[in-house]
């Protein structure tokens, strides 16, 4: 989407368990049809575009779909399928899936706003994304996203872009962190204010050998668009066009963004000199060797 229009409202709208549900326009084994798999390698959604709309249907939840104005996302519900499981479908995966297809870049990242902008933790499940993320919160910064990270990246600079979203912690780090026995879902909340300069994204890269200082480095774009691409979220990649676009977005983020891998010491007793690396690094890029340029 270019920059200045507005964003997409995409609000739910939830079809009446009376009302018929749509016909599959596209069959899942169709060309077109992009298969999304859960940590587990499992199919778990199916995302297409069809007479102009496009559609996520996600077996046991709900179909959804929407158009190319953004200003609405319809679920038809499948049969006992819950409200609750309906509204978290659509917070944490469709809402950015739509965001997506409608011009913006998601990332699978969780966030917080500094005074530079928004820093952006990304990494495989379990590197500590919502574990930093939480933290730096805890330090008076704004927690801006939980998993999923919008970025407007056609804007001049690129932007984050706010959006609904409900933190989830382990049980690990949410005991860590608040005291809470067991897996922490916060309460569905939205980072304060418009879209704002994404300042850093940061490439969380845990080990497991204790007492070694955290380091931070920041990669050329060429390493950087490699490995933002592995963790870029998108509605479907199945035409050339597509591809393109997305390759073409992500070049511009990481042509201009910082963007850094941090390698720590797995252990919570780690986890404060690794927050504070990671401040003094994006207050102050390429100046020191802890952030020496990967080639």
């Amino acid at each position: 989407m270019p920059p200045g229009k507005p964003r997409p409202a995409l609000r739910l709208s939830v079809a009446p368990a009376t009302r018929e549900r749509p016909a599959e326009p596209l069959s899942r084994a169709h060309p077109l049809v992009e298969t999304w798999r859960d940590a587990a390698g499992e199919a778990c959604a199916y995302a297409y575009e069809s007479a102009g709309q496009f559609w996520m249907d996600w077996p046991g939840i709900a179909r959804f779909s929407f158009d190319r104005q953004g200003h609405e996302i319809t679920a038809w519900p499948e049969a006992g399928a819950h409200l609750v499981d309906i509204q978290r479908v659509h917070r944490r995966v469709v809402v950015p899936a739509a965001y997506q297809r409608l011009g913006y870049e998601v990332l699978h990242a969780s966030a917080v706003r500094t005074p530079h902008g928004v820093i952006g933790f990304c990494g495989e499940a379990g590197a500590g994304k919502s574990t930093f993320a939480f933290a730096l919160a805890a330090r008076g910064f704004d927690h801006w996203s939980d998993d999923t990270l919008v970025i407007d990246a056609a804007a001049a600079f690129p932007l984050a872009v706010p959006i609904p979203f409900d933190a989830a912690l382990r049980p690990a780090s949410a005991d860590f962190l608040l005291g809470v026995s067991g897996i922490h879902q916060g309460e569905v909340t939205r980072a304060p204010g418009e879209p704002v300069t994404l300042a850093a994204l940061v490439l969380l890269d845990r080990h497991g050998a204790g007492g070694t200082a955290p380091r931070a480095r920041r990669l050329t774009p060429v390493v950087a668009l490699e490995r933002l691409l592995s963790h870029a979220c998108a509605f479907s990649t199945r035409t050339i066009e597509l591809r393109r676009s997305l390759t073409e977005h992500y070049l511009a983020i990481a042509d201009a963004v910082p963007v850094l891998t941090l390698s720590y010491a797995s252990g919570f007793d780690a986890l404060g000199a690794a927050l504070d690396l990671v401040l003094d690094v994006t207050e102050r890029p390429g100046q020191d060797e802890a952030e020496a340029v990967v080639r």
